[in-house]
């Protein structure tokens, strides 16, 4: 289907003939050679009609004047991040990394970097949630997006607020469930026994990574994202990603183990550190779900 056919498909049949009217396939070559330049990355003309089309006002009578309306460089921005490509998540970078950073140095009693700050908003907003488009794509073109980027950093700012003022508990059976139920009656016994040490030394642990190791256990762990997919979100090789996740894993482990070792006998400390490390996906996701909170 060419991006002129494309554009129109979006449009119900009452209103194709009005912009059928126009020369679409001019006007979109035109949008993305100039949409291309401008991002620093390809954009084709397609891809200008499927970020164009489900936007434009099928009511709307003066079809040039609705076109026009598009803020189409925004759009097209948008859309590429929406589909995860590294060039596009640069570009965004690029242009509205300031205005993330100047959101959350706003509120410096929520002591959150602005490197963390930007991998929250990237984790929100590129990442999608089962059943559902990423955030980004709820952006409609009308108005600039640096003018949405702000509006929405700022409500997460608020966000995180609230978060901090209102912790969710974290109740007994989430402890327990950090280490397994079973038949073992020596693992039943390390559970029972010490299971209440973990949410301070889960604490004390994560407060000694990098912003960056605990950004990857979160998306790794507790929204399940691949190590594939989190080398194309930081732009980094698959190899490498590994190394990191691997390396933000040893680390926590580790400090773990240091926060526990004054009030657990070192026999007893080897096999609690070896269960959590085999139930990382459960045990760091229950945990830092209050890492979305700002770092204490």
């Amino acid at each position: 289907m060419s991006p002129r056919d494309l554009l129109l498909a979006a449009l119900p049949d009452a209103a194709r003939a009005r912009f059928a009217a126009l020369d679409l396939a001019a006007r979109l070559t035109g949008l993305a050679a100039s949409t291309s330049d401008a991002l620093g990355f390809a954009v084709s003309a397609a891809q200008i009609a499927e970020a164009m089309g489900p936007r434009l006002d099928p009511e709307a009578k003066d079809a040039e004047a609705e076109l026009s309306a598009l803020a189409v460089e925004d759009l097209a921005l948008a859309a590429a991040c929406a589909r995860g490509e590294d060039a596009a998540l640069r570009a965004f970078d690029r242009r509205h990394g300031e205005d993330l950073d100047l959101a959350i140095a706003k509120s410096p009693n929520l002591r959150t970097s602005k490197e963390e700050f930007r991998q929250l908003f990237r984790d929100r907003m590129f990442v999608a949630e089962p059943g559902a488009p990423p955030r980004i794509a709820g952006y409609a073109g009308r108005g600039s997006l640096r003018a949405w980027v702000r509006v929405t950093a700022t409500r997460m700012v608020i966000d995180l607020s609230r978060a901090k003022k209102q912790p969710e508990p974290v109740s007994d059976d989430a402890l327990a469930s950090l280490l397994p139920a079973t038949a073992d009656p020596e693992i039943t016994y390390l559970r029972d026994a010490y299971a209440s040490l973990l949410p301070a030394a889960f604490d004390d642990a994560l407060a000694k990574l990098t912003p960056r190791q605990r950004n990857l256990l979160r998306q790794r762990y507790l929204h399940g994202l691949s190590g594939d997919k989190l080398a194309g979100m930081y732009g980094v090789h698959r190899g490498t990603m590994f190394g990191w996740i691997e390396d933000a894993r040893r680390s926590l482990l580790g400090h773990v183990r240091n926060a526990m070792h004054a009030r657990v006998p070192a026999h007893q400390l080897d096999s609690i550190v070896a269960l959590l490390g085999s139930r990382l996906d459960l045990s760091v996701g229950r945990m830092l779900v209050h890492d979305l909170e700002p770092e204490r």
